[in-house]
């Protein structure tokens, strides 16, 4: 028999667990050859996918196998031992039928949900659930580390990077507050996935950085290199749309707006570099830098001066003491300072 033929819509029908078994196989296949047309077929579809995040796989077989058990032996619902991604297609299948029953089922279906629910609840509670990483990179530091898949992350000063011990079957999902640096290793049958507010961003293989500190009114997805996917879920405008090299999107948190614009390189890969720069950047701008770069506190003795100081600052300096930095901001705009411990107190003149 001739084998299913790949294309768009069959990779489609595949995100949405609507593929035979063969077809998913043709698809596995077709996931290990290299092939920048299915890469492009790939993100156009996350691009306009508008579904939400499913319950894992493994959880979902589990609770329809005991929902079937429930149920009288000539209306049981079957998932069968598959593959990870035969197995969501058994699971797709299995919700189709059970709810083929039609409306006169629905009150047993709902007593046996529950009595499955109880059931599984007071059974597996004890099992193990899947353990979660969480590294917590204090102000002033920066922090490398390795994923389980092999991806590289350069963590950035007041951030937190959550993520499985071992990834899923179907997806390589993370979850950022802060900021980092990710050189993420390819892999078509598991995307990476990056988490940060209600911003999604899914790569195959790429490097870009993400700026999403809870604090910030903004979040932002720089791309260096490669392709990604950027969406916004459970917001009340769902916007989504892919990013090119040197292509920045922005996030308005307060709005749920999301924005395209472009980018100057180092204003968001030169920390990775312990380079501390700043470009076109505001004054308080300028003190949140450095307040998560060298770890303190700013508190400004006359606030209602600060307006007076509205140009833009450039800037670059690497492995320079806060000290020297704030005698060469000091002399654009205009202020005194003094240090005591990890405050820092400044005076407009």
């Amino acid at each position: 028999m001739e084998k299913p033929k790949i294309n768009k819509a069959l990779i489609e029908r595949y995100y949405q667990n609507q593929c035979s078994e063969e077809e998913v196989e043709r698809i596995l296949e077709a996931f290990d050859e290299n092939g920048e047309e299915l890469d492009a077929w790939m993100f156009e579809i996350w691009e306009n996918l508008n579904t939400d995040f499913k319950l894992n796989q493994s959880h979902k077989k589990t609770l329809w196998k005991r929902i079937s058990s429930a149920l009288p032996i000539e209306k049981q619902v079957t998932c069968k031992p598959a593959t990870p991604t035969k197995r969501q297609f058994a699971v797709h299948r299995a919700k189709q039928n059970f709810w083929n029953y039609g409306t006169r089922m629905a009150a047993s279906v709902m007593m046996a949900f529950g009595l499955c629910w109880s059931v599984w609840y007071f059974t597996h509670s004890h099992e193990k659930l899947p353990v979660l990483v969480e590294k917590i990179n204090p102000l002033g530091q920066k922090l490398s580390l390795v994923l389980p898949d092999g991806t590289e992350v350069k963590l950035n000063g007041g951030s937190t990077l959550r993520y499985p011990q071992e990834f899923s079957d179907s997806l390589r999902q993370v979850e950022l507050e802060g900021e980092a640096y990710f050189s993420v290793v390819k892999n078509r049958r598991k995307p990476f996935e990056i988490k940060a507010n209600n911003v999604y961003t899914r790569v195959l293989g790429t490097e870009f950085n993400v700026r999403a500190y809870p604090e910030d009114s903004l979040i932002n997805i720089a791309l260096v290199e490669g392709k990604v996917a950027v969406k916004t879920r459970r917001t009340l405008k769902d916007t989504s749309f892919l990013l090119t090299p040197g292509q920045l999107a922005i996030y308005d948190v307060q709005h749920q707006q999301l924005a395209k614009s472009e980018f100057h390189n180092k204003e968001f890969t030169a920390w990775k570099d312990k380079i501390l720069f700043f470009y076109e950047a505001s004054f308080e701008e300028i003190l949140t830098k450095l307040s998560r770069w060298y770890g303190v506190k700013f508190e400004l003795q006359n606030p209602d001066m600060a307006h007076r100081y509205s140009d833009k600052f450039s800037g670059e300096y690497q492995n320079e003491s806060l000290e020297n930095v704030l005698n060469a901001i000091s002399y654009s705009k205009r202020f005194q300072y003094r240090i005591e411990g990890d405050s820092v107190f400044i005076k407009f003149f």
